[in-house]
């Protein structure tokens, strides 16, 4: 425990040190601009509110194996990453990407426009499901469209999903000196406090999803796992693992019940534009065939632009996204949750890794990463590396794990993406694969069934 205390401290000073340093030269290079933070009360306010909602998902929520130690530690990083992410909204200038779009799309439909043909912004049309239209806007309502309160918003917004990271982590068998890399992504903190994207909100809702598998509340988990989806599209990617998770849990004429509770959000969420304009809105916000720009890829630049907006490429990626959850679920996630034991519960790691491994292949197999889609699997990486029996226990295998990790990090910091941070993409990507295929779950799986 020392060893592990020690290795966490100057783990998380040092690269807090480099982190802040960095983001005081990006604001000494470009001055930061009127994003000073309101200390008024409405600012009080909105610092106030999601900081006590996080502490308490961290400190105060009983947990089933806790100990003072992790809770600590836990809170210790939670507050840490407080400092770090207004020092982050404090020095370093705002950019702006989709949030004047957001904001004009919004004013669209609060003028009374239903048909998603007819919405459009300053950078494209409104591609997007209903739930992203009703929580921007609440936000233009909430910030009066400035773009200092909503960064205090997202602000607020990372921190709840950080206290409920750090809350699930706490009950995991992932190492606590890896915890303070779930704090410490410069991109993660630049794409919510400095860019504002509506991925931020899919995935914090998402993790709240998660969270309550975890704990054994599906039905309220479905709900914000259909809400989540309802922002942004990109959450499907959880659906496969989902879909089995509810298989051991249920069976199947209650698992056919909770995908029609997820199909009613649905329908609830986009009545308003569904009973009128119902083909646009459907093909607008759940389009499977949309084409991306080449020059904002991650992870295809290796390849010549012809190819990558190439329609042989996109089948070629779905059909083998489809093989990929294919073989994992029939030689990983059933071995692993429909073991001999009767009872019904899920271990909490069973549904963190099917979760994280369905979420990974999409990922891996998408026809295009933007830099924002980091968030859609950074807080999950350190499980999937640490619950792998592949790379061992030793020193040097643990290093093998965070240099990984880096090397991740390294690729979405890298603007504009080139060939070679690509190639460095994918092959991480292909070796977390290899790892997960090759790692033996199926002892795990009693293991865990006995010890929860």
């Amino acid at each position: 425990m020392r060893t592990e205390a020690v290795v966490a401290w100057c783990n998380l000073l040092g690269t807090l040190c480099f982190l802040l340093s960095s983001f005081c030269a990006e604001s000494h290079l470009c001055p930061a601009t009127a994003t000073t933070l309101p200390l008024g009360t409405v600012g009080s306010l909105l610092y106030l509110y999601p900081a006590l909602v996080s502490l308490y998902l961290v400190y105060c929520t009983p947990a089933q194996t806790p100990t003072w130690r992790s809770m600590w530690w836990c809170t210790l990083l939670w507050v840490c990453d407080v400092v770090l992410s207004v020092a982050v909204v404090h020095r370093v200038p705002y950019t702006e990407i989709d949030w004047r779009t957001y904001m004009q799309q919004v004013a669209l439909i609060l003028q009374g426009e239903r048909d998603y043909a007819l919405v459009a912004g300053d950078t494209g049309p409104l591609v997007y499901p209903a739930g992203h239209v009703w929580v921007f806007s609440a936000l233009s309502a909430l910030t009066a469209e400035r773009v200092s309160r909503a960064q205090l918003v997202f602000l607020g917004l990372y921190l709840v999903l950080i206290g409920v990271v750090l809350r699930i982590y706490r009950n995991t068998s992932v190492p606590s000196f890896v915890f303070p890399v779930l704090i410490l992504s410069r991109r993660i903190h630049s794409i919510f406090m400095l860019r504002l994207f509506n991925d931020c909100w899919a995935m914090t809702v998402c993790w709240l999803a998660i969270w309550c598998f975890c704990l054994d509340r599906w039905t309220i988990g479905c709900l914000l796992y259909s809400f989540a989806v309802s922002i942004k599209m990109n959450i499907l990617l959880f659906a496969p693992g989902l879909f089995v998770l509810l298989l051991r849990r249920f069976g199947a004429w209650k698992t056919v019940i909770k995908i029609s509770l997820c199909a009613l959000v649905q329908l609830v969420l986009g009545f308003p534009f569904l009973s009128q304009f119902p083909k646009n809105y459907i093909k607008n916000s759940f389009d499977l065939g949309r084409v991306f720009m080449y020059k904002w890829t991650v992870n295809w630049k290796i390849l010549p632009e012809d190819i990558f907006v190439s329609k042989s490429l996109a089948v070629s990626l779905l059909v083998l996204h489809i093989v990929l959850v294919a073989l994992f679920a029939w030689k990983k996630w059933i071995p692993l949750l429909f073991s001999k034991d009767k009872e019904r519960t899920i271990p909490k790691e069973s549904i963190l890794y099917v979760l994280f491994t369905s979420n990974l292949i999409g990922i891996a197999c998408a026809r295009s990463l933007h830099f924002q889609f980091y968030v859609w699997y950074f807080h999950s990486l350190p499980f999937l590396l640490w619950k792998t029996s592949f790379f061992g226990p030793t020193v040097v295998q643990h290093l093998e794990r965070i240099l990984l990790l880096f090397c991740i990090e390294v690729v979405w910091n890298v603007f504009p993406s080139r060939a070679w941070t690509s190639a460095l993409l994918q092959v991480c990507h292909g070796i977390l694969l290899i790892a997960l295929w090759r790692d033996n779950n199926r002892a795990k799986a009693t293991k865990a069934l006995k010890t929860e």
